[in-house]
């Protein structure tokens, strides 16, 4: 099974006809969005671009899932579409839409072999500029969402529930604490609390792969065991303003930065492309 593991797509539904575009040259029959999808239903523009990207998903026949980011609202998502036989998909997952389906965080489930697990959330850092917007507007919770976070209780229910070393495939919006992209433009003590469950998550959980969004930037990181096997691999993705949508599919130059194909019968020949980053960072050596 091919899924195409998508960055921050922040409700351009632009980006995601080309995601979708991607998916089908690739062989990818779903997509997984990490977060910031761009759920506002508490809003026209967002019941639209729900609605486009349902009909465009339906056309091509691969459903998206997602899961939530902090700018996603996720206490009207659950209200609207909560664990319900009418909004089950039979896996766990909500449907928002036939072809859109959100998965809550820590829903584990099964794709070609592989275990998965999602955690959503993380702190926004433009969080005053947003309340000051909604007080303009009179609109509380419309542009900034009191969830945004995982909370420690919330993060160890999900543990708890879990077995330990049963997931291979983790999948979040934000970046774990320990690792170092070249760029962290979330590196404020603010973000560290959600950062820091995560953190705890691969140490409990153990993953081999870990996926995330929410940095806006492109980056790999790899770290191996003591007999120099891979222990874990971090696929950080960027977004749809950094990736250009423009570019025509057949262009080898393309760039690729926001999606990235993960095979779960072959998972490692990907290769890692020489313009993104391959780090060890110091500590959390996992053997």
């Amino acid at each position: 099974m091919k899924i195409l593991m998508a960055g921050d797509t922040h409700g351009d539904g632009s980006h995601v006809r080309y995601l979708l575009q991607v998916a089908q040259r690739e062989g990818c029959d779903r997509i997984f969005v990490l977060g910031d999808f761009g759920y506002w239903e508490h809003m026209n523009e967002g019941i639209n671009f729900l609605d486009r990207a349902n009909l465009n998903a339906n056309l091509k026949n691969i459903p998206i899932y997602f899961l939530d980011g902090n700018h996603d609202k996720t206490s009207l998502l659950l209200e609207k579409y909560g664990w319900t036989a009418e909004t089950g998909d039979g896996e766990g997952f909500l449907m928002v839409r036939p072809y859109v389906r959100y998965s809550p965080r820590g829903h584990q489930w099964e794709w070609g072999g592989k275990q998965f697990i999602s955690l959503g959330g993380a702190y926004s850092v433009d969080k005053e500029s947003r309340l000051e917007r909604e007080a303009k507007t009179g609109k509380p919770e419309s542009l900034w969402f009191p969830e945004e976070e995982m909370t420690n209780e919330e993060m160890e229910e999900i543990l708890d529930r879990a077995a330990p070393e049963t997931v291979d495939v983790m999948l979040a919006h934000d970046k774990p604490r320990s690792s170092t992209p070249g760029w962290n433009r979330k590196e404020f003590v603010e973000c560290f609390a959600n950062q820091e469950r995560l953190e705890r998550a691969i140490e409990v959980l153990r993953p081999s792969y870990y996926f995330h969004g929410h940095l806006h930037y492109r980056y790999t990181e790899v770290r191996f065991n003591e007999e120099g096997k891979q222990r874990f691999r971090l696929e950080g993705l960027d977004c749809n303003t950094q990736d250009q949508t423009s570019f025509l599919l057949n262009d080898a130059a393309a760039p690729q930065q926001s999606w990235y194909v993960f095979d779960t019968e072959n998972p490692e020949v990907s290769e890692v492309s020489a313009s993104f980053e391959i780090a060890l960072p110091p500590g959390m050596e996992l053997s």
